[in-house]
């Protein structure tokens, strides 16, 4: 049977010609190597039919090499004849990851001391013979590569967790990481919506934690060992080490659906159908939990040959702990000052018993609290703080902060210059502790990303923090990259990587909207990409002038780049009415980490908190006065709030509209209260309105913050959010 990967290479009689279709001899290769010399020498042929040699410590990677020919058409033999020959030399003074390459008279000659770094080069030799025929052209020129990186660890992480991604697409993603030489596949396969890795001593993770109730229908698969076995040869060939995360002891939903026992309160749990932290974890003062973890880590330490296994140990929320008898009894017991200390105690004991299966643990940076043992590697994601107090206690960090490196953000929050821009190493460090700074990691989290969304979201991403991480402080800079990213978009295209937008090229503007006169403006700030839209269900239309709405409408604008739709596109709701545009005051400021709009801009929030809509006060209530210019009849009134417990969101538990005319004394008032509990589930809007025969000119509206989060919170104490969008007048 083929491998999947071949599926994702068209046959070039259906490739169709790009705008790039002759580049210059120069060669765009990511990451761009550290020296690349072009020679005047007879460069290389590519012919139907090429001769691959290799010493025989690289007669696996002879394999691979000749597997990517065949996917290219290309047939591999080992007759020396007048054909031209690639051959993967042996040389043992260069570094484990260094390469070399020498390209001239019809010969390729990849040299490397290792099967990591012939692997580099048989890559950088792939992308070279793709991009020529992409662009049909059969003439390589002569040059010289001599290649190392930077940083060791250079990472991707995947949640398969949240949405389950089929085997294929796995693999299709380990050979694209194989193919810009990123060498961690971290493999996220554990957490409160679904437990994907089958453990035999504990059948019920599949069969119960596997699944989740999403829209009706059952979700969710996991992964056999078989599977997995297959998937982990097929990174081995490629030189990709797979990192496993069994999160805990937080993020444990989908075990203790299956096994509640191991909880503080014996359950009964669900597997999570919704985002965020959960206040059930493992209990710290149930010995089963910990029976049950190493029986666990037993077997996928057996499973996986990665020196590694990721323990997550990120957003552990102390609640049931506070409450559990057993817990607090192990806080006496082992003379622990708190439930930060339980949590290292619990963590130590893990780490104690993947030592002895001859396994080292990573964590996310939240594992320092309560201290930190010295073989712990930490991955830091709030920032570069984690980082730099890792290092500053001896301990090795992958750095993969929210500011640069979650591919599950928009591009209005992280676009390809930010994360080109990224360098993992923090300028604050000597350099003992900067030597403890392994590389990076990209990340997808993939609450929002389901398999066919993931293309949009990492590419072109990942080229940029792969060459990041390849080349670190060395790197050219980005109107470079970027230029000669440009000639490697039709690789992708041959490759079926639906890739999404390297910016926020496009903008909606609806400013000057003053009522109902109503039109959106697509505000294009890269001319190559193309913006078609369609409004509700009418058929797709090239965008060419402002867009005129007289009614609510639904917005769809999809993007093509050489008339390739783009893997990313955007879904905006309209509602043109009375007090669009028109003059409103807030009592309390907005918080400024919101991606805000206005108020009455006439663009409607949807249940994605951060769509760029909401406005949103932290503890405070929503006082705000709308002026409609002048005295003006309306029939109804609708403000609309959001909850979404999980990230502190409350309804208010009232709101009041006012009105008043030219004189500005509100006499008038309503009050609108809602039945909606406190403790309701989701992210969901509730509009509140009121219905009548109003004639003003002013409108108060004030919505009231349930104060401080309810006990049971997992931020018992905190603060709440108020989260408001448009009030529609009409």
């Amino acid at each position: 049977m083929k491998k999947a990967i071949i599926s994702i290479f068209l046959p070039l009689f259906l490739f169709s010609v790009s705008l790039f279709a002759k580049p210059p001899a120069e060669l765009f290769i990511f990451p761009k190597p550290k020296t690349i010399i072009y020679k005047q020498n007879q460069g290389f042929q590519i012919e139907p039919q090429i001769t691959i040699l290799s010493d025989s410590i690289f007669s696996m990677q002879k394999t691979l090499l000749q597997n990517y020919l065949g996917e290219m058409r290309i047939a591999a033999t080992n007759i020396k004849n007048n054909t031209a020959q690639i051959h993967l030399s042996y040389k043992p003074a260069l570094k484990p990851e260094e390469f070399h390459i020498f390209c001239q008279n019809n010969l390729i000659q990849i040299q490397a001391s290792n099967k990591i770094g012939m692997l580099h080069g048989i890559q950088t030799v792939r992308q070279v013979i793709l991009q020529r025929i992409v662009n049909k052209e059969k003439s390589i020129p002569a040059f010289q590569i001599y290649d190392e990186p930077q940083f060791s660890w250079r990472g991707m992480m995947l949640d398969c967790s949240r949405q389950f991604m089929e085997v294929n697409f796995i693999k299709k993603y380990i050979d694209l990481l194989a193919l810009y030489k990123i060498n961690r596949f971290h493999w996220h396969l554990t957490d409160d919506q679904g437990w994907r890795v089958e453990i035999k001593k504990y059948p019920k993770l599949t069969e119960t934690g596997a699944y989740r109730w999403q829209e009706g229908q059952r979700y969710g698969g996991y992964y056999t060992q078989n599977q997995i076995r297959d998937i982990l040869a097929y990174a081995d060939m490629r030189g990709i080490i797979v990192v496993p995360e069994i999160e805990m002891p937080g993020h444990s939903q989908a075990a203790l659906a299956s096994y509640p026992e191991l909880s503080c309160t014996g359950g009964p749990f669900e597997v999570q159908t919704e985002w965020g932290v959960f206040k059930d974890i493992f209990c710290a003062g149930e010995e089963k939990s910990f029976v049950f973890l190493e029986d666990v880590l037993n077997e996928i330490a057996d499973l996986f040959p990665s020196p590694y296994i990721h323990v997550g140990a990120d957003e552990v929320p102390k609640f049931r702990w506070e409450n559990c008898s057993k817990c607090q009894n192990r806080i006496k017991e082992e003379k622990l000052k708190d439930e930060h200390e339980l949590q290292a105690y619990f963590l130590s004991r893990i780490g104690k018993f993947l030592r002895s299966k001859g396994k080292q643990m990573i964590g996310w940076d939240e594992i320092m609290e309560g201290g930190l043992n010295k073989d712990i590697i930490v991955q830091s994601w709030r920032g570069f703080e984690g980082a730099i107090q890792a290092t500053k206690y001896g301990n090795a960090a992958i750095v993969s902060p929210t500011s640069h490196a979650y591919f599950d953000y928009g591009i209005h929050e992280i676009d390809l210059e930010k994360v080109y821009s990224f360098h993992p190493v923090p300028a604050e460090l000597n350099q003992k502790e900067a030597s403890l700074i392994w590389g990076g990691s990209c990340n997808l989290w993939s609450e929002r990303a389901m398999q066919n969304q993931v293309d949009g979201k990492v590419f072109p991403r990942l080229i940029a923090m792969a060459s990041t991480l390849w080349s670190g402080d060395k790197k050219s800079d980005f109107k470079d990259f970027q230029k000669n990213l440009q000639h490697h978009y039709p690789l992708l295209d041959y490759l079926d990587v639906k890739y999404g937008p390297e910016s926020v090229f496009t903008q909606i503007d609806v400013s000057g909207n003053k009522g109902y006169d109503y039109r959106v403006k697509i505000i294009q700030k890269e001319p190559a990409i193309k913006v078609h839209y369609q409004c509700n269900e009418q058929r797709k239309k090239v965008y060419k002038n402002p867009i005129s709405i007289q009614d609510s409408t639904k917005l769809h604008l999809s993007f093509y780049r050489n008339t390739k739709e783009l893997g990313y596109g955007i879904e905006q709701t309209f509602v043109p009415h009375l007090a669009v545009g028109k003059n409103f005051q807030s009592k309390h400021p907005i918080s400024s980490s919101l991606y805000a709009g206005q108020l009455n801009d006439g663009k409607l929030g949807s249940i994605a908190f951060k769509d760029g809509n909401w406005q949103g006060t932290w503890g405070e209530p929503i006082e705000i006065e709308i002026d409609l210019e002048r005295l003006s009849s309306f029939s109804q009134v609708q403000i609309h709030f959001l909850q979404y417990i999980n990230a502190w969101i409350f309804l208010p538990t009232e709101v009041k509209i006012a009105w008043a005319g030219e004189d500005k004394i509100f006499k008038d008032s309503l009050s609108l209260i809602h039945s909606i509990p406190i403790d309701q589930k989701g992210e969901f809007i509730h509009c509140f309105q009121t219905k009548g025969e109003f004639k003003a000119r002013y409108l108060k509206i004030n919505a009231y913050s349930i104060g401080n989060c309810p006990a049971w919170h997992d931020a018992a104490g905190s603060k709440s959010w108020l989260f408001v969008d448009e009030c529609i007048i009409k």
